[in-house]
């Protein structure tokens, strides 16, 4: 079973990176939708109809992934921990539900590209906050 220790090695090796990355991406995604370089229909279920409502959805999401990103630099040790090893477990938890949610959300959404894109995307963030939240040693250096 060395192969299967191995896996499991390079996945928890490799789950802090991958979460951040696609963090900074949906980040980057957004600035997008702000600037309107890309179309707003792609976002929130295509509900994001009017530029204010627009406005206020990129904010919301922007300061979340912000919050997330922050919780997640902590619980990967590349900040200052501010909370506690057991409380930064449970925001992972959270987190984990928070997006397993919004991959439910994907597959229902009313445009193509957000449930083609963002369903994967979301379902494997949510199984990498997962394993995060189960796995202490996940994402640090060994």
């Amino acid at each position: 079973m060395p192969i299967l220790r191995l896996m499991k090695e390079y996945l928890l090796r490799w789950t802090g990176p991958a979460l951040i990355l696609i963090l900074l991406l949906g980040m980057l995604y957004q600035i997008l939708v702000a600037s309107g370089q890309l179309s707003a229909a792609n976002t929130w279920g295509g509900q994001l109809t009017d530029e204010n409502s627009r406005k206020v959805g990129i904010a919301v999401s922007l300061l979340i992934q912000t919050g997330i990103l922050w919780l997640l630099l902590m619980r990967l040790g590349k900040l200052k921990a501010r909370l506690s090893s057991q409380a930064l477990n449970r925001w992972m938890f959270a987190i984990s539900a928070l997006f397993f949610l919004n991959t439910l959300g994907n597959m229902v959404a009313k445009n193509d590209l957000e449930q083609a894109l963002g369903t994967p995307i979301t379902g494997i963030a949510s199984i990498l906050f997962l394993i995060l939240a189960k796995y202490p040693e996940a994402g640090r250096k060994q």
